[in-house]
């Protein structure tokens, strides 16, 4: 048989494995443990950011969006005033809206937030610009009374740019 000495010192060499893949299996849990609890923070501290980003996006097309309709709603009721103080009003309440978006917008650019939101604000912007454009023909044309005309320009003019305008606030992003 075996000695006693042998025995003891059997046991002891297969306990010490025994502890030290205990130990080695704590330990492991415990790393495994840390990453998970770094992971899952730097996942909600990004999941954050990107809510909060998609967050301002919505509100920012919202607003945009609203603006712009209110916008469009001003020109497309012009042909049927008369009343030449009233357009007067109507052309700076118009022109008021459409500085304002502006504005919003040179703000998102200058930010750049992401290449897509730069790119979105700037194609706005330049639409913007034909929109005021053929607004004040629309408004000319009212003014002196030529309401077929005014109405002519919004159909063939206007509406392609209001329409592209509109895409491109859907496509915000």
């Amino acid at each position: 048989g075996m000695s006693e000495q042998t025995r003891k010192g059997l046991a002891l060499s297969i306990s010490a494995k025994l502890l030290g893949t205990l130990g080695l299996a704590i330990v492991s849990l415990i790393v495994v443990g840390a990453v998970a609890v770094i992971g899952t923070q730097s996942v909600q501290k990004n999941g954050t950011t990107l809510y909060e980003e998609s967050s301002a996006n919505l509100e920012l097309v919202g607003q945009i969006s609203l603006e712009m309709e209110r916008a469009v709603g001003i020109l497309n009721a012009a042909p049927a005033d008369f009343d030449l103080e009233n357009l007067v009003k109507r052309r700076g309440a118009f022109a008021g809206i459409l500085d304002g978006l502006n504005a919003e917008l040179n703000a998102t650019v200058e930010q750049n937030i992401s290449e897509g939101i730069t790119a979105s604000s700037q194609n706005i912007l330049t639409l913007n610009g034909t929109f005021s454009e053929l607004a004040n023909k629309v408004f000319d044309f009212v003014s002196t009374f030529s309401q077929e005309e005014a109405v002519t320009t919004i159909n063939q003019e206007v509406n392609p740019v209001i329409d592209a305008l509109r895409s491109e606030v859907a496509a915000f992003d």
